[in-house]
């Protein structure tokens, strides 16, 4: 029983330092996005920009962040078009950062996906969707009228599961090698991933 007590006091002691970190990177505002990045240590995964317009942003980040995946999002199909034109004739980037015009109000991104989701414009979408999508240590770097705010959605590992008294370990599960335990598996079941909404 006092070992039961002692996980549960450790589990939401780390629990409420993640919603302290998750939080405590919205007070000073950023100049660029990519300022956002670099501080908050994003390198590999997707980053969605949601606004993108032509895609310059896009491109931006595709140049200074080689590991990240790049996705822009835009209601202005034809600013879409003018964007996908000249990354598919610089070559460099294509395939790496797409555009996609997008007007619906849901993101089309399953919950927990994106590493970065960099908000240009956010009247397409409410607060609830947006961070819906950011992945448990990921951001989201919006702009503002005084430059570039974050929030970090904290790690969920450390939750207990009521019904069970038992840690919800396996519902985001992370190592820090290529393979996970000595079965070498390269991916694991992740119980806190939901298909992206019909």
């Amino acid at each position: 029983m006092k070992r039961w007590v002692a996980a549960w006091l450790t589990a939401v002691a780390g629990s409420l330092v993640s919603m302290w970190t998750a939080t405590a990177f919205c007070a000073e505002p950023f100049v660029e996005p990519e300022d956002v990045l670099r501080e908050q240590d994003v390198r590999h995964g997707l980053a969605v920009v949601v606004g993108c317009g032509d895609g310059a942003l896009a491109e931006t980040l595709g140049k200074s962040f080689p590991g990240l995946l790049i996705h822009g999002l835009d209601a202005d199909a034809a600013a879409v078009a003018r964007g996908r034109t000249r990354i598919l004739d610089g070559g460099r980037l294509y395939g790496r950062v797409s555009l996609e015009a997008w007007s619906h109000p849901r993101l089309p991104y399953a919950s927990d996906m994106v590493s970065a989701l960099v908000v240009h414009d956010s009247s397409s979408f409410d607060e609830e969707e947006m961070r819906r999508v950011v992945a448990p240590g990921g951001i989201l770097c919006r702009k503002t009228t005084s430059g570039w705010t974050v929030w970090k959605k904290p790690v969920l590992g450390e939750r207990v599961v009521a019904s069970a008294g038992w840690y919800n370990w396996a519902a985001h599960r992370t190592w820090l090698y290529s393979r996970h335990l000595a079965t070498g598996e390269i991916v694991w079941a992740d119980s806190a991933c939901s298909a992206a909404p019909t």
